[in-house]
């Protein structure tokens, strides 16, 4: 015997008031987007391996002929990331790479990886964001393939 039924359900869905915005701003970006999709793939691939600064993507970015106000940390981000952090950051942020997945901040004092979703460790390091980079995920993580950030392993450093 084959049979199918539906059961009620207590479930409601409440669509944003803007959705149609929404829409239309998405359809937007990726008309505007979507003819640089084979190099955004590249990129993406690059940053797998190797950090690379805000300011560096930027200028690649337009070399590729993107508009200009292409935010590039666009990137990497995925649908479930939260922007609050991320803008805080950034805001305070002499400049920003992106790794991975990750965001790495290099502040004032101290240096912020962070992956801007919930559930998501924040790391703090001391030191400079361009030394970080070099020493720190150039010169050991890579080279001795001990620890990948995008791996949520445990973290010593000395």
């Amino acid at each position: 015997m084959k049979w199918e039924t539906a059961l009620s359900s207590r479930i409601d869905v409440a669509l944003p008031s803007n959705i149609a915005e929404q829409v239309a701003e998405a359809r937007r970006v990726h008309h505007r987007f979507g003819q640089f999709a084979e190099a955004l793939d590249q990129i993406r691939a690059r940053l797998e391996s190797v950090p690379v600064e805000r300011g560096d993507l930027q200028k690649l970015c337009a070399r590729l002929g993107m508009p200009g106000d292409f935010d590039v940390a666009l990137i990497t981000w995925k649908p479930d990331y939260d922007a609050f952090f991320y803008k805080q950051l950034c805001r305070r942020a002499r400049c920003l790479y992106l790794f991975r997945s990750e965001y790495i901040f290099d502040l004032e004092t101290v240096v912020v990886v962070e992956t801007p979703q919930l559930g998501h460790a924040t790391y703090l390091f001391s030191g400079s964001g361009r030394e970080f980079v070099e020493t720190r995920i150039l010169g050991c993580f890579l080279k001795n393939d001990e620890f990948g950030l995008g791996d949520r392993q445990a973290l010593s450093l000395e």
